[in-house]
């Protein structure tokens, strides 16, 4: 009975001996599926960020090239536009040449109008006084009896 004592004892040790190996591999099988569902997590969160990063990288290429587009066109609508620029700032300085001109000429018209008023005014009292100096001439004439009339 002593052995069977030692060796109820020794499978009692052994026994709970085996007992807190299972329980330390069950419990380490629980942290390694803990820690390797954070991993995949961890690992899941880095391929969203690698393709949001290559989404963002793309647009950035795209946003790119689109600016040098806009670039080239710009240049060339400039290459349009200064030669236009340049031909309506000459038209410009025609036009404001031309406003002169046609302002001196609208002077030059107001004074001939004046002076053709003036030269009708005094035509008129020319007019008068001829008519003035033929009556009275007429007058004379027809107050002088006897006197011979004569035409020029």
């Amino acid at each position: 009975m002593a052995g069977s004592r030692v060796n109820d004892a020794t499978s009692d040790a052994l026994t709970s001996k085996l007992e807190s190996k299972i329980y330390y591999h069950r419990d380490a099988v629980v942290e390694y599926v803990e820690i390797k569902s954070m991993v995949d997590r961890v690992i899941e969160e880095k391929r969203k960020l690698l393709d949001e990063n290559t989404e963002f990288l793309s647009t950035i290429d795209k946003v790119v090239e689109e600016k040098e587009i806009l670039q080239k066109d710009h240049e060339v609508i400039k290459e349009l536009v200064e030669p236009m620029e340049e031909e309506l700032e000459m038209v410009k300085d025609e036009l404001e040449e031309e406003k002169h001109e046609h302002v001196a000429a609208k002077k030059e018209l107001a004074t001939a109008k004046e002076q053709l008023a003036q030269q009708s005014k005094e035509m008129k009292a020319l007019r008068k006084k001829l008519q003035e100096s033929e009556a009275m001439h007429a007058q004379l004439e027809s107050s002088r009896p006897g006197m011979v009339q004569t035409n020029n």
